[in-house]
């Protein structure tokens, strides 16, 4: 990770670094590290701006990446808690599998947006996430992403009587 580079309050990463967008629908490393390049331009426009390149791996056996991901990831402060809006393209150059198929190519764009409160007693968040694009099996046969998610999450931080501090999770 390099600081200030090229200019102040800007960050410039590369080789395995952590990265989980939002709640994690669509790209979680699971505390493991993502191979790639990132640049983080903060308190500029937004409080962060991202832009960063992965090459994530078929299978460990595999020595050649196979997914190539692209992303924007913008968080701004407004109001009580922050909110995300993130771009995420996966592209593929070569042949690999999925949970359902195997494919020649894979061009998937994925956007979301994710609001976050975080207060001493209570935290909440809300991400929503749309997915479209293609891939084509081996029989050349075209498959049409259109898919959304979402995930809600909450806690609370209360005292009860007799049993003193505690936190619930929704």
């Amino acid at each position: 990770k390099f600081y200030n580079f090229p200019l102040e309050n800007t960050f410039f990463w590369i080789g395995k670094f952590p990265l989980r967008i939002a709640s994690g629908i669509v790209f979680d490393d699971n505390q493991k590290g993502a191979n790639g390049i990132r640049i983080d331009f903060e308190k500029k426009l937004f409080d962060r701006i991202s832009i960063f390149y992965l090459q994530q791996h078929v299978s460990a056996e595999e020595f050649k990446p196979t997914h190539h991901l692209y992303a924007l990831d913008i968080d701004k402060s407004f109001g009580d808690g922050s909110w995300k809006i993130y771009y995420i393209k996966d592209k593929t150059n070569d042949e690999g599998r999925n949970i359902f198929y195997n494919f020649k190519t894979t061009n998937k764009n994925f956007y979301g947006i994710s609001y976050l409160v975080e207060n001493k007693d209570v935290n909440y968040m809300i991400d929503a996430v749309f997915e479209g694009g293609y891939s084509t099996n081996n029989s050349n046969k075209k498959i049409r992403h259109k898919a959304y998610a979402y995930n809600i999450q909450a806690s609370w931080n209360m005292r009860l009587p007799l049993i003193g501090r505690t936190k619930t999770k929704a």
